[in-house]
């Protein structure tokens, strides 16, 4: 044995499991209506797993506390964070990993799919059976900037968590997009069919979380002062500012006026 306890770190990590499903429930018999379609699709293995949220008498987590729980848990090698009310009665399993191994070939730095979502621009991708019948646009897959919350899947050889400074049962799906995004990783909508017994609900605690979520992106997005031990920089959206600011006597005034206002 060695005895100073080293241990070489291998790069290749191994999973216990394919995939962990992880789902807020409030309704109990429709969960189980989920599990069992998944199962009679395929889902029906050792290596797959099915977690719940029990929010039966009152929301013990949230969209965004669920989802990092669920990440922070997992030991699979897919984690889907999905709604309660998805049915698999079109694509399975097998299809699923048709789609997953798509992704690795098209793009190792994916980190999160689903069945419908938007790109920067607006265009929505989709690909989803609901009340209002059958979506269909593509071409799939599709890289996008957000991803409907009813059925989510993380990569889970990436490192990716939603914002801990927000919380609701809104935008979640937006939010770990952005956060992928941030890191250099990327998502996308694919061509899996499944379900969703909810054309999805815009309401008041939607748009109070819009709110939330715009003040959160205004706060990281403005002006800020880049400290290391070697060097420190204002950073700005702005190609001219941050050549202004950066000039040494400039910069000078600045991080005096700063610390002026914040006395």
């Amino acid at each position: 044995m060695d005895k100073f306890n080293m241990k070489e770190v291998s790069y290749e990590r191994k999973y216990s499991k394919k995939i962990a499903f992880y789902t807020l429930v409030t309704r109990m018999e429709e969960y189980r209506e989920m599990v069992e379609s998944a199962k009679n699709s395929g889902f029906d293995r050792e290596d797959i797993e099915f977690n719940y949220f029990d929010n039966k008498k009152n929301n013990t987590f949230d969209g965004f506390s669920g989802f990092n729980f669920a990440i922070k848990n997992t030991d699979a090698e897919y984690l889907i964070f999905c709604h309660q009310d998805i049915i698999f009665k079109y694509d399975d399993f097998k299809k699923l990993e048709v789609c997953l191994n798509e992704l690795e070939d098209l793009d190792p730095l994916w980190v999160l799919a689903g069945n419908a979502g938007a790109n920067e621009f607006g265009d929505v991708f989709i690909k989803i059976i609901d009340p209002n019948g059958f979506h269909d646009q593509g071409p799939l897959p599709q890289k996008v900037k957000c991803l409907d919350e009813n059925f989510i899947i993380i990569n889970m050889k990436r490192n990716i968590s939603c914002s801990y400074n927000l919380s609701g049962f809104h935008l979640y799906g937006l939010d770990i997009c952005q956060n992928a995004d941030y890191l250099g990783l990327n998502s996308y909508v694919i061509n899996f069919l499944i379900e969703h017994k909810s054309a999805g609900k815009v309401d008041i605690t939607f748009h109070n979380g819009f709110k939330k979520y715009m003040e959160l992106q205004r706060e990281r997005k403005s002006m800020r002062l880049y400290t290391t031990l070697c060097a420190t920089k204002f950073v700005t959206s702005s190609s001219f500012l941050n050549i202004f600011l950066n000039i040494r006597l400039v910069r000078k005034i600045f991080i005096y006026l700063i610390k002026l206002n914040k006395a």
